[in-house]
């Protein structure tokens, strides 16, 4: 059978027993289980009271209510030392079965919730300008991270933060705050670049008119990069001569590198080539974006979403310092 419908079914006995755990008042907890443990191991209830910082009276008591829920004799009561009885054998034999598979419940979990990967979802130019470098440095001060990380438009990562589909979230510009937690990350531009060899390049002033004839390379549906042209472009009443929309800004890149047309890119992306002069920046065609961190205000954070969101941080504490 399917692993689930093998839990499913240990579930469903559990449930038709649930008298078991509607005893009012008769429940023995962990706590009771722990004490019981500590007092059979010590052999002496002020010892286990000074190890487990409570007082005595408490420890009597416990050992008494556990007595009197199943209606037995734990101890026998000799004046310097307790000794089990064979009912206190038998209840000692399955409370350490109880707690042992406490600690290994507790050790497996923590070791999950520190190893699962963190689910990011960014934009492609939060991609570029924000996530690879947080990678970089998370993963060179904590050997262990792990993460995975999609690019959508941010009308899906909306949506996905919505249905628990991601752990954060990187976008530039804002989304709803309802529920959300919101960090400013960076900030970043956006530039219209071409490559050296473009008429561009040796033209006093570039505009609209001047970009709509050109070949363009545009990024897929609803990216920022694309809005932002595009909105531009029709605020001056002129459009765009598209010649691809492509989904991988480095592809667009390549695309620019080998003078097939122009694009607006990420600084964050070209700035090695801008410095080399492989690429060429359009003077007049940039805007300043903030990359936002968002997650769940109802979230736990695992060690790697936390690891993660300082790895963000450090990234405006750097921008801030201007290194």
């Amino acid at each position: 059978p399917h692993k689930t419908d093998w839990h499913f079914g240990r579930i469903f006995g559990i449930i038709k027993n649930r008298h078991h755990f509607e005893r009012e008042g008769e429940f023995v907890t962990l706590r009771q289980l722990q004490i019981f443990a500590e007092v059979a191991a010590c052999g002496k209830m002020s010892t286990a009271a000074a190890n487990l910082y409570v007082s005595q009276p408490t420890i009597s008591e416990t050992i008494a209510e556990i007595e009197r829920n199943y209606d037995v004799k734990l101890f026998e009561r000799y004046p310097k030392r307790l000794y089990l009885t064979a009912a206190g054998e038998v209840f000692l034999d399955e409370t350490l079965k109880i707690l042992e598979d406490y600690i290994h419940l507790d050790a497996v979990m923590q070791e999950r919730m520190g190893g699962y990967p963190v689910r990011i979802a960014a934009t492609a130019m939060a991609g570029h300008a924000v996530v690879i470098p947080a990678l970089v440095h998370c993963m060179r001060e904590n050997p262990g991270f792990k993460s995975v990380v999609q690019v959508h438009s941010t009308q899906t990562i909306q949506k996905m933060l919505a249905e628990n589909e991601c752990d954060v979230a990187i976008t530039q510009g804002g989304l709803p705050e309802d529920g959300l937690c919101k960090v400013r990350v960076l900030k970043n531009r956006v530039v219209l670049v071409c490559h050296p060899n473009h008429p561009f390049v040796s033209m006093e002033k570039v505009g609209p008119e001047d970009v709509s004839k050109q070949p363009f390379f545009l990024n897929k549906e609803n990216s920022d990069s694309r809005t932002t042209i595009l909105n531009y472009q029709r605020a001056n009443g002129y459009g765009l001569n598209e010649v691809g929309t492509v989904g991988s800004m480095s592809v667009i890149k390549e695309a620019v590198l080998a003078n097939l047309g122009i694009a607006v890119l990420p600084s964050t992306m070209v700035d090695a080539e801008l410095a080399a002069g492989q690429l060429h920046e359009v003077p007049g065609y940039s805007w300043d974006r903030d990359f936002f961190l968002y997650y769940q205000r109802h979230k736990s954070l695992t060690d790697n979403m936390q690891i993660f969101v300082d790895g963000c941080q450090r990234l405006a504490a750097q921008e801030i310092a201007g290194t």
